[in-house]
């Protein structure tokens, strides 16, 4: 348990407060990485970014969930809709389509979908993926230690407007 919750020594079965911000975050990222926590999270089914030519909004998510090794569950062009989810994991899911009442799809200021890299290269790869298919750059790959020391993270819009980071919260290789 010292391992995961940092400097300070644990008591077997109790878990101990970290002493600071970055701590109590290396805990969470090392307790996700050791437990395999991912089916314990509960918090997000699915999220749908909704897009009027699904096309070319497949052709670029397509590009992009490659590079992040998120796989294709589903691909519905007759409705039309597609899904990915993260390897031997069925939720979350990240689905595109026609919105479900008929009307055009808006992106919205302020909105953001965040998708978790495995790596720092892998931040690199798909905004340069992202930008190679019909991409706007809404800034570039880089560390961003204002959120946290390790964050590191490259923002883009897709060809309708929606803007996606592409993040990893791990620290640099040694």
């Amino acid at each position: 348990m010292a391992a995961i919750f940092g400097r300070r020594k644990s008591v077997p079965g109790r878990l101990l407060a970290p002493e600071t911000a970055t701590d109590a975050h290396y805990a969470i990222v090392k307790w996700i990485n050791i437990t395999g926590c991912p089916e314990k999270n509960k918090m997000i089914s699915h999220v749908f970014v909704g897009v009027n030519d699904f096309d070319r909004a497949f052709k670029f998510y397509s590009a992009v969930m490659n590079e992040l090794k998120h796989k294709l569950k589903f691909y519905e062009p007759d409705k039309p809709w597609a899904g990915w989810m993260a390897e031997r994991m069925p939720r979350p899911l990240f689905l595109v389509g026609r919105p479900y009442d008929g009307n055009n799809a808006e992106h919205g200021n302020g909105q953001m979908v965040a998708l978790l890299a495995p790596d720092r290269r892998s931040v690199d790869n798909a905004y340069t993926r992202a930008l190679a298919n019909g991409g706007a750059c809404g800034g570039p790959p880089g560390l961003r230690a204002h959120y946290h020391p390790d964050y590191y993270g490259a923002y883009f819009l897709d060809p309708e407007g929606n803007k996606i980071c592409v993040c990893c919260h791990d620290p640099a290789p040694r």
